[in-house]
């Protein structure tokens, strides 16, 4: 077997708030995944296994902050179910985008395509475009009368 240190890193990017019965169960899921790809798995929840975050991490904003490090560390980001409404998931998921790290959805176990994931984090930006290309086709319409 491989030590831990010697394998590629993966970030496990889960939701927590809220799902806290749930997050054993998903982490257990993610490093199955992990071993099984000879991956090294990183979860937020690691840390938890050595000190008590609430007395380091006081705020939201340290977690995070401590998560992105130690996503940045990594060579790759497993996207897990029910991120949509994860406020962590999707700062983890831009930080992803803009550093160029790959996301593989553990459900389709595919790297998602920045561009498709971008809408579901920025809707407003794809529904703009397409409202102003209706407009446009509706005035192209109206000249064409």
């Amino acid at each position: 077997m491989i030590e831990n240190n010697l394998l590629p890193k993966i970030y496990v990017s889960l939701p927590i708030t809220g799902l806290e019965n749930m997050q054993m169960i998903t982490e257990s899921v993610a490093k199955d995944y992990a071993l099984k790809n000879k991956l090294w798995a990183y979860t937020p929840s690691k840390l938890a296994e050595y000190v008590d975050r609430t007395i380091i991490f006081p705020e939201y904003k340290h977690y995070i902050a401590f998560d992105l490090w130690s996503l940045s560390r990594c060579e790759s980001m497993l996207l897990m179910p029910n991120w949509e409404n994860s406020s962590g998931c999707k700062e983890e998921i831009n930080f992803c985008l803009k550093y160029g790290i790959p996301i593989i959805d553990f459900i389709t176990q595919k790297s998602i395509d920045p561009k498709k994931i971008d809408r579901v984090l920025n809707p407003d930006n794809y529904i703009s475009r397409y409202h102003k290309f209706i407009n446009a086709f509706k005035n192209l319409f109206l000249c064409l009368r």
